[in-house]
């Protein structure tokens, strides 16, 4: 009899976690599997040292319990084993001490399921067998938190009945306070509704110190899975904006430019440290061969959306407020909508101009998020079918 060790966090049982548990199962030498909760101690109510209050929200508890609800369509015996951190995280202890402590806690195994390299090598020094763990979904637990804080379509990553769950111990609310407490960041604030009702203050914002006007087809780079990332592309560059901080309705962008053409494996390590999904290039990338990448069918990963607009930006400055407002006539999917947003240098500003304008009526809603919601309007189910890597 062989069991079978797989170490992971496990913040919140995904679709894709579940896959690859059923891939240990389908060993035929795995009797039994031992899922390792790591950092159980951590929750909203007690923080890492060495992390964010946003990396950990639910009690190993809970963690446990959505687990068991995920996983009722496996048959093989599992173990649910609570891993806390040893300490602080400190470079000056050796990781195979966490190591001894994971060989102490849990129930005797063979075989260590992992993709850490430092996992693999100090579990194959103590004689146990390692074996890789199949990719099935190109997405993490860190995209799907940021979804749920922001209130975007988080339920098609989760078995429905631990959707409900999540639901009920109140998972997206409990992450949205933990996102206010990200730390501050530098950069304009942001805040922009796609409300039908900001049309009748059309004429008031068209009445603001005149600044550009255009007409535009704008074609945005839509990512379900990664939608803090606002990705639009021109002939000549993409305009990239991450966000960097919520702060209920008010969010920090930080923008860059990438001029064509630019290094495939540029865009690569961006993707890495975005957690944006890896599109397809290989070289010298032009627009071309970017537009080429990526995919113009529905699928969660990224897809192209042209947005057509009729832009009206404004600058002014009041009572000591450098301030812009843009109205915007869009058409998305063959639909005519408004959008009104707002940009202010910090915060206080936002809020001052917001309550002078009585924007506080208004549902906030980002560029992604809009589009997000237009394009599962349109597709429904048939884009999450083409979440799995085939």
């Amino acid at each position: 009899m062989k069991k079978a060790l797989y170490l992971n966090k496990f913040g919140i049982m995904h679709k894709g976690l579940i896959e690859v548990v059923k891939d240990i199962e389908q060993a035929d030498d795995v009797d039994e599997i031992i899922l390792g909760i790591c950092s159980s101690q951590y929750n909203d109510k007690e923080k890492s040292p060495s992390k964010d209050w946003i990396y950990n929200c639910l009690t190993w508890e809970e963690r446990k319990k959505i687990m068991e609800i995920s996983l009722q369509g496996v048959k093989k015996k599992i173990h649910y084993v609570p891993l806390p951190d040893l300490y602080p995280i400190d470079k000056s202890v050796p990781e195979n001490k966490w190591i001894d402590d994971v060989v102490r806690r849990t129930p005797d195994f063979d075989i260590i399921y992992s993709e850490r390299d430092v996992e693999r090598e100090c579990l194959e020094h103590k004689g146990k067998e390692v074996r890789d763990i199949k990719k099935h979904v190109l997405f993490t637990d860190h995209c799907i938190r940021d979804k749920m804080a922001r209130d975007e379509a988080w339920q098609p990553y989760f078995d429905p009945e631990a959707a409900k769950l999540l639901e009920e111990i109140n998972t997206p609310v409990r992450y949205k306070i933990l996102f206010s407490k990200t730390p501050k960041v530098m950069g304009d604030v942001e805040w922009r509704t796609f409300d039908p009702g900001v049309e009748a203050l059309k004429d008031k914002v068209l009445g603001m110190t005149y600044f550009d006007e255009r007409h535009s087809v704008d074609l945005y780079v839509l990512s379900l899975v990664r939608s803090s990332i606002n990705m639009k592309v021109t002939q000549s560059s993409i305009k990239i904006k991450h966000l960097e901080r919520v702060d209920y309705s008010n969010e920090w962008w930080k923008t860059e430019h990438w001029e064509f053409p630019f290094s495939a494996e540029d865009f690569k390590k961006f993707s890495r440290a975005t957690r944006f999904p890896q599109l397809a290039l290989e070289g010298e990338i032009t627009h071309e061969k970017f537009i080429k990448a990526v995919p113009d069918y529905p699928n969660p990963y990224a897809m192209l959306v042209p947005v057509r607009k009729h832009r009206h930006m404004r600058l002014f400055e009041h009572k000591g407020r450098r301030m812009g407002i843009e109205f915007i006539n869009l058409n998305v999917f063959d639909n005519d909508y408004v959008s009104l947003g707002v940009e202010a240098e910090n915060a206080i500003d936002m809020k001052r101009t917001m309550n002078e304008l009585g924007l506080s009526i208004y549902d906030h809603r980002n560029y992604i998020q809009f589009l997000e919601e237009k394009a599962i309007e349109k597709y429904g189910d048939e884009i999450f079918e083409n979440m799995w890597v085939k």
